[in-house]
């Protein structure tokens, strides 16, 4: 941490320095570009700068990435991109992440610890791309300076500890930034498909930027093969996707998307205001990135007749805010929406302190060294404990869970929380049983034999259409009577017991006279978890040598019979 700070003060001091020997003078001078070694050597400080940045972070479980592990699981199971028996549904967040971790699992590098490994590479190559534009645009100084507003952010490092699509978005939308700056439109066209496949919303960006590089071709007069190649790379992805969904999905949407959008995800009655207060969060946990953002969309304004380009990156950046309004904003810490847009931000940093002259840049340089001494305080803050998100505590930093440094390690071996689940499933359930669950992020990750009932909705089509008004309570109740589920993880308002979830609330009834609880928990130390067992499996005998078969495989792991009385 010293030495980040030791960093952070010489790039700033050298970023204002170099900015005030030019405030004599406004003439029209750029800042001399950095040799393409120097912009190399800059590029590859900014990575191994962010890679010191989130091995602090790399044991933070976000339960969510779990989701992609158990269609990972099935695929080289060879079952397909199903999360479990008979449940074809798409509830992963990216496709293509879901790919690329297939393809990982097919050459042996599996697991929620590779998975971490591959965010924070895509992470460390996001703030080395910048870092490299940045230096050929405005000399190695101010580009070290602008780039480590990504390098430290401790967002950005969150995230990309995570195990989830976020830096790889992130890291899209930088390649298709610097390649339309660049003037480099088939490698933006390639990144624009790829964004269409990285999460629900791509298609938004994808839209723009379609209809950026139409309007650019007919300005720049383009040949009709290059029109149609860039128009066929953008928009490939998209629709070679949109018809594997809907032939194994039948469906046109992604279900995890469907599932939020009608609030199985959580309940909002005024979307847009809170989604309102949702980007005013991100300005809190993205300072200094938002103040060069803010500050440059008036430069970008000014000069966007003679270089559309800039524009382009504006209507990216407020498109993806505009989208973390319309849906409400997210319920994961740091403002998760927001931070794939930290890149481009910094882009457009770039692009303006390249345009400014004079008393201008010198100023746009004091404005980006105050940027970075604030990125420079959070993350000193940070790890002295006085700037913690109480959500990131609230999901946990489990350093015997699989991590950058401990990749293969087995969560269930280690972690209470997972051996809570794996303990309730391996004696109430057998294979191809249903079980019902609050949550399939850690929970479903360890049902993966056994069919699940997601009250979210995210991974179960049933439940996601209940949630959009497709089906009625009777008809949500006929369904659970059909499932016959064997064990139920409900949650329960701490005051009344009673059950909060959307989709559980009507089957009140029907688990109070079928099943008995088992156990209980803290649910991320908020509402109380309850364990529900069906009456007939309750009363039988567990299957012993399933149990013991099961710790044979899970060395470390003791069955504390009394954990799992009923009633305690």
């Amino acid at each position: 941490m010293p030495m980040l700070l030791s960093l952070a003060h010489r790039a700033v001091r050298a970023a204002v320095m170099s900015a005030i020997r030019a405030m004599p003078s406004d003439a029209a001078e750029h800042i001399p570009r950095s040799s393409a070694r120097a912009s190399l050597l800059v590029g590859a400080a900014c990575g191994l700068a962010f890679l010191l940045s989130v091995l602090p972070r790399e044991a933070w479980i976000i339960d969510d990435a779990l989701i992609y592990q158990n269609y990972v699981r099935s695929a080289l199971q060879g079952r397909g991109l199903v999360y479990g028996p008979g449940m074809t549904a798409e509830g992963y967040s990216s496709p293509l992440w879901t790919v690329l971790l297939c393809m990982l699992g097919a050459i042996g590098l599996k697991g929620f610890g590779v998975a971490k490994i591959l965010g924070a590479l895509m992470g460390a190559s996001a703030a080395a791309l910048i870092g490299f534009f940045a230096a050929r645009r405005l000399g190695w100084k101010p580009g070290l300076a602008v780039s480590l507003l990504l390098a430290l952010s401790p967002a950005w490092a969150w995230w990309s500890a995570s195990g989830m699509e976020t830096p790889l978005f992130g890291l899209l939308f930088a390649a298709v930034a610097v390649a339309c700056l660049s003037r480099h439109e088939v490698a933006a066209a390639t990144a624009t498909g790829l964004i269409g496949v990285g999460r629900p919303e791509g298609f938004i960006f994808v839209a723009a930027l379609l209809m950026y590089f139409v309007l650019l071709s007919a300005k720049d007069g383009w040949s009709r093969r290059r029109t149609i190649t860039v128009v066929t790379l953008c928009l490939a992805p998209l629709i070679a996707w949109s018809v594997f969904r809907l032939i194994n999905y039948e469906a046109l949407i992604a279900n995890s998307a469907w599932a939020k959008l009608g609030g199985g995800a959580r309940e909002v009655s005024k979307p847009a205001l809170q989604g309102v207060a949702y980007v005013f969060e991100s300005l809190k946990r993205l300072p200094g990135p938002w103040i060069v953002a803010l500050v440059s969309t008036f430069a970008t304004l000014r000069y966007a007749a003679r270089e559309p380009s800039h524009m382009l990156v504006v209507a990216l950046l407020y498109l993806l805010v505009l989208f973390s309004v319309f849906v409400g904003g997210d319920w994961m810490p740091w403002t998760r929406f927001i931070v794939p847009g930290v890149p481009l931000m910094l882009i457009l940093g770039i692009a303006a302190w390249d345009e400014y002259q004079g008393n201008a840049r010198a100023l746009f340089g004091a404005v980006v060294g105050i940027a970075l001494l604030l990125t420079a305080a959070q993350q000193f803050l940070e790890f002295n404990g006085y700037f913690t998100h109480h959500e990131i505590s609230g999901h946990r930093l489990v350093p015997r869970w699989p991590s950058l440094r401990r990749p293969l390690i087995d969560p269930v071996k280690a972690d209470p929380g997972a051996h809570f689940y794996a303990m309730q499933i391996a004696r109430f359930t057998e294979p191809n049983d249903s079980v019902v669950h609050i949550d399939i992020g850690q929970s479903g990750y360890l049902a993966s034999d056994i069919r699940v009932m997601d009250t979210f909705g995210l991974v179960s089509r049933f439940e996601a259409a209940f949630l959009n008004g497709r089906y009625t309570e009777a008809e949500l109740r006929q369904h659970f009577t059909d499932l016959n589920p064997s064990l139920v993880f409900a949650l329960a308002d701490p005051a009344t017991g009673e059950p909060s979830m959307r989709v559980v609330r009507p089957l009140a009834d029907l688990l109070e006279s079928n099943y008995e609880s088992a156990a209980s928990a803290m649910w991320w130390g908020q509402q109380v978890l309850h364990v529900m067992v069906r009456k007939d499996r309750l009363q039988s005998e567990p299957d012993a040598q399933r149990i013991e078969r099961w710790l044979a495989d899970s060395p470390g792991i003791s069955f504390d019979s009394h954990r799992f009385t009923p009633g305690s």
